[in-house]
């Protein structure tokens, strides 16, 4: 049991839960229009889901800010008031929850207010397929507070655009089972709108651990090509140093202008979408300026740079128009 205290009584509700994610609402709560219930299900078109809330159970809906994101939270309470269950868009882009940092940034910084003397002891994160993707992780916090209280907040970290949150507070370590049912009826309405895009680089690596690569990758080249020449006694390569440096500019462009975009139900891994989207530029970059000026009949290696070097910021642009189009 809880200790009786003036806080416990007097909020309503799992009031960890309400205190920690709602405190920071810049609004009050208000009922949801009767527009997006249908039956016991809550469905909201301008947030792309749907959920399935325990029987007679009742919708209200706030905004919030959290880490200086905006978010919107769809509170169902319990007929008396002693379960909550809440579920949060974020509009903010997470692409890969498999990073502890990214899932355990996002809980901390939604616990991060909660009332004095309650403070989080214990959390763990895991991966946890769902029906309606197989992105998402699953964690639950332990909060400790006076005279050796404990509550358990247990929830869903969805990964897409926004990122959803469904969540509850329990007295138990074990998952409440209407989390569970909730959980498994949660559905985005339109899986285009779910999915998003991203600079192919930022799954790949740190933007600038990969240009740093890059850049040691070149001299390394040129190191070594000026070693073969003065042995040999020749010009370095028929290409120009020039020439070399289009083609160490043409990769880049490839690597930090192409866009990827990431599936919200596949167990996809947004690393392999990038590098296959940036190969794929630049085999179709390679492929064509060595059609035209790579073959043994007119062979130009300076002029194969450019048109490399012009293709490999041409095609994301172009992708990223058409895509911007559709």
């Amino acid at each position: 049991m809880l200790p009786a205290s003036p806080l416990i009584v007097n909020l309503p509700s799992s009031p960890l839960l309400i205190w920690s994610l709602l405190a920071q609402g810049s609004d009050q709560r208000r009922p949801v229009s009767s527009e997006l219930l249908r039956d016991d299900t809550l469905v909201v078109q301008q947030h792309n889901f749907s959920i399935v809330a325990p029987k007679i159970w009742r919708w209200t809906r706030q905004s919030v800010r959290v880490r200086d994101s905006d978010a919107y939270a769809f509170i169902a309470s319990s007929r008396n008031n002693d379960s909550t269950l809440v579920v949060i868009a974020f509009d903010m882009t997470i692409w890969d929850l498999e990073k502890p940092s990214l899932a355990d940034g996002l809980v901390k910084g939604m616990l991060e207010k909660l009332p004095p003397g309650w403070t989080v002891v214990d959390l763990n994160i895991s991966q946890q397929p769902l029906p309606a993707t197989s992105s998402a992780v699953r964690y639950r916090a332990t909060l400790a507070g006076p005279a050796d209280a404990r509550l358990y907040q247990i929830g869903y970290i969805l990964r897409g655009r926004p990122v959803y949150l469904i969540s509850m507070v329990s007295l138990k370590s074990e998952e409440p089972s209407s989390l569970r049912q909730a959980v498994e009826s949660f559905r985005v309405i339109d899986q285009r709108r779910a999915a998003f895009r991203l600079p192919a680089a930022l799954p790949i690596g740190n933007p600038r651990t990969l240009l740093s690569g890059l850049m040691a990758l070149f001299l390394v080249v040129e190191v070594l090509l000026r070693v073969r020449a003065r042995k040999r006694s020749a010009i370095p390569s028929e290409m120009s140093l020039v020439s070399r440096t289009l083609i160490l500019l043409g990769v880049t462009a490839a690597l930090f202008l192409t866009s990827v975009e990431i599936p919200f139900a596949e167990s996809s891994d947004p690393r392999a979408y990038a590098l296959g989207a940036v190969t794929g530029v630049i085999a179709m970059a390679y492929g064509v300026a060595y059609f035209v000026y790579g073959r043994k009949a007119k062979r130009n290696l300076n002029n194969l740079a450019r048109l490399f070097c012009v293709l490999c910021f041409l095609i994301p642009v172009l992708s990223a128009a058409g895509n911007a189009w559709r």
